[in-house]
C-alpha cells in the first residue's frame, strides 16, 4: 500500500520465541553488554557487536570489531558503513535482526515492509518470517484464509530475494483443469492434446531463473501433483508430448485449505507437502489483527473519515473475506456516503449481514428496518432536501446542482414530492 506517511526506522529483534520491535532513532548499539541499546543473548554475540545509525533518513550498519562478525546479504560488514533497505536481515553471528519501517498511522504504531504492514504484534512474526524466507532459496508455503494477502506476501519474498531481477510467474491452480492445467504448468508440444494447435511454454519454463507462485495449490489434480513432485525433486520438467527440460525455479505456494488436513483426507500427497513446506509462514485472518481493520479501512477511504464507534463495529465483524472484503466495504462507502463522511448506520449497511455484535453495546447496534411500506429515514431526508430546494432555488436545474444527488435520483424524489405536495417530511 502506498502512503504519504512519514516513516522512521525500527528493528525486529528475536525475543524468547517471538519478535519485539525497537525504534532505532539516530543510532543503536547491539551486543551482549548491558550498556548496549539492544541486548542480545548468544554464544557468538560480542559485548559491543555492531552499530546501526540513521543519517538523512537512510539506515546503515557498521561492525564494531566482533569476533563472529556481522553479515548482510551474505557479505561481511566492516567498520565502513553498509546501507540497509527495508526488510534486510542482519546476522550477528547466527542471530538475525530485521530492518523495518515504522510510523504512527491513525493513532496506532504501524510497522511496514514493502506493501505489507500491521499494528498488531502477531504480524511481527509474519514480517520476520517473510524476510527470513526471502534470504533463503527454499520452497515456501504461505497458509491463510482467502483475502488475507498471500500473493502480496509471495511477491514481497520474491522482490526481497536474490531472484528479484528474474521472472515472476503466478498460476492460479483452481482456475485450470486436466490437460490445460498440465500444459500451463509444464508446457506442451503442438498436438499434445485436443485443441493444442501450437507449442506452449509452461510456467516453469517462463519462470526459469526466477520465482513461480502456485496459488490454491491444494486444487491440483493427482496427475499434476505427481508431475510437480518430480520437478521439485530433480528440476526436470516433462513437457506434454515433448522433451524433458531442466529448469531452475524457486516455488512459492499458497492455499486457503490446510494442506495437512488435505493429506489426512487423502486429497494431497504427503511427499509433495514435505517438498513444498520447507519453509512456512501463516498469515493471520483480519479478525485476529486487532485494530488493523479500522486503520486499513481509513486508509482505503482516503479523505473520508470514519465515524465514532466504527472501531467497535469493525472489531465484531467476522471478516470472512479479510482485506479483500474490507476494500469492498470502502468502495461501497465511497459510492453511497453522499453527504460527506459516512455515518455509523451507513458503515453497518456497507458491512452487510455478517455482523456478529455482542449484546449491550447500544451505540453499535444496527437500526431496526422500517415497517414494510414506509420510507426509510434516509429517503425521507432526501425528499426533504429536494422539497426545500424547490422552494429556495431559482430553477429545477439549480436545485439539482445544490442537492449533490445523481440526476436520476433527484428527479425520482422530485416526482414523489410533486405527487404528494401536502405530505410532511
Amino acid at each position: 500500500m502506498k502512503t504519504t506517511h512519514e516513516q522512521d526506522w525500527a528493528l525486529l529483534v528475536p525475543d524468547a520465541g517471538s519478535w519485539r520491535c525497537v525504534a532505532i532513532g539516530e543510532r543503536l548499539v547491539l551486543g551482549r553488554d548491558r550498556t548496549c541499546d539492544v541486548v542480545l543473548s548468544g554464544a557468538d554475540i560480542d559485548a559491543r557487536h555492531c552499530r546501526l545509525q540513521v543519517s538523512g533518513g537512510r539506515l546503515s550498519c557498521v561492525d564494531l570489531g566482533s569476533r563472529a562478525g556481522t553479515t548482510l546479504r551474505g557479505q561481511a560488514l566492516t567498520a565502513r558503513a553498509m546501507p540497509l533497505t527495508c526488510g534486510d536481515v542482519l546476522r550477528l553471528g547466527r542471530v538475525p535482526v530485521i530492518a523495518v519501517r515504522s510510523e504512527e498511522r491513525h493513532g496506532a504504531a504501524w510497522l511496514q515492509m514493502g506493501d505489507l504492514g500491521s499494528s498488531h504484534p502477531q504480524m511481527r512474526q509474519v514480517l520476520a518470517g517473510l524476510a527470513l524466507a526471502a534470504g533463503a532459496d527454499w520452497p515456501l508455503w504461505l497458509a491463510g484464509e482467502s483475502g488475507c494477502g498471500k500473493e502480496l506476501a509471495a511477491r514481497l519474498v520474491h522482490t526481497r530475494s536474490a531472484r528479484a531481477s528474474q521472472a515472476w510467474v503466478a498460476v492460479n491452480c483452481a482456475a485450470l483443469h486436466g490437460d490445460t492445467l498440465l500444459a500451463e504448468l509444464f508446457g506442451a508440444a503442438r498436438g499434445a492434446y485436443t485443441g493444442c494447435t501450437e507449442a506452449r511454454r509452461g510456467a516453469f519454463e517462463r519462470a526459469d531463473g526466477g520465482t513461480l507462485f502456485l496459488d490454491e495449490v491444494a486444487e491440483l489434480t493427482p496427475a499434476a501433483q505427481a508431475a510437480l513432485l518430480r520437478v521439485l525433486e530433480s528440476g526436470e520438467v516433462q513437457v506434454l508430448g515433448g522433451a524433458v527440460r531442466q529448469v531452475d525455479v524457486r516455488v512459492l505456494c499458497a492455499s486457503h485449505r490446510d494442506l495437512r488436513q488435505e493429506v489426512a483426507a487423502g486429497r494431497f500427497r504427503l511427499d509433495l507437502l514435505h517438498r513444498l513446506s520447507v519453509m512456512e509462514v501463516r498469515l493471520p485472518p483480519l479478525r485476529e489483527r486487532g485494530d488493523d481493520a479500522r486503520i486499513l479501512l481509513q486508509e482505503f477511504l482516503g479523505d473520508l473519515r470514519l465515524p465514532p464507534g466504527a472501531g467497535a463495529v469493525l472489531a465484531r465483524h467476522s471478516w470472512g473475506g479479510n482485506v479483500r472484503e474490507l476494500r469492498n466495504i470502502a468502495r461501497r462507502l465511497q459510492s453511497c456516503a453522499m453527504w460527506g463522511d459516512p455515518t455509523l448506520p451507513e458503515l453497518q449497511a456497507a458491512i452487510g449481514s455478517g455482523m456478529a455484535l455482542a449484546s449491550g453495546v447500544a451505540d453499535c447496534v444496527a437500526p431496526r428496518p422500517a415497517p414494510a411500506g414506509l420510507p426509510s429515514a434516509r429517503s425521507q431526508d432526501r425528499r426533504q432536501v429536494v422539497a426545500s430546494l424547490l422552494g429556495s432555488a431559482s430553477s429545477t436545474s439549480e436545485a439539482l446542482r445544490q442537492s449533490g444527488l445523481p440526476r436520476g435520483t433527484f428527479f425520482r424524489y422530485l416526482k414523489e414530492v410533486r405527487a404528494q405536495p401536502m405530505q410532511a417530511f
